[in-house]
């Protein structure tokens, strides 16, 4: 046998090394119960601010139709939802599927939303019609994974898009 045992040593004390550090590049997310993995995943993603952004993106759209926004003006309102759920679907995986799932659909349905609402918004109703008809089964999904973060943490995320003075703020 070549290099005997010192060489199977150190093969041994290479492998633990790289799994080490592998280990340690997880997240906070990955590791501890699942309220606890949920919890830091809340405060790492701020989902609860982006949930916030995306219902003041849907509000703005809804206001946007409501008072005739031009095209140009509702189109950048679109295109705002649109950039939103996109960055938004970028903090998923959540450490839980039910949040994941629902959270994934909402992303998903807004963008589409966002799309309907930008080509509709040169006067074609029906686009706009099915936009909020989007808009409002995103939002429910986004209720739904709200719910399931409070059931497991026992906690409400917070929704504000605004920070304190220091420029920090609180996932709770």
């Amino acid at each position: 046998m070549r290099g005997g045992v010192p060489a199977v040593l150190a093969m041994l004390a290479g492998t633990v090394l790289v799994g080490s550090s592998v280990a340690g590049c997880s997240g906070p997310d990955q590791h501890g119960s699942a309220q606890q993995r949920v919890d830091a995943w809340v405060s790492s993603s701020d989902v609860g601010e982006t949930i916030g952004t995306l219902q003041g993106d849907d509000s703005a759209i809804t206001k946007g139709v409501a008072v005739h926004l031009t095209p140009n003006a509702l189109h950048a309102v679109c295109a705002g939802l649109e950039t939103d759920a996109s960055d938004a679907d970028g903090n998923l995986p959540a450490p839980d599927s039910q949040i994941t799932d629902d959270l994934s659909s909402a992303y998903h349905d807004e963008v589409a939303a966002a799309g309907d609402c930008f080509t509709g918004a040169s006067g074609n109703a029906a686009l706009l019609d099915r936009s909020s008809v989007e808009r409002g089964h995103a939002l429910a999904l986004m209720s739904a994974a709200f719910a399931r973060i409070i059931q497991v943490t026992g906690m409400v995320p917070s929704t504000t898009t605004t920070t304190s003075a220091g420029g920090e703020s609180d996932a709770f």
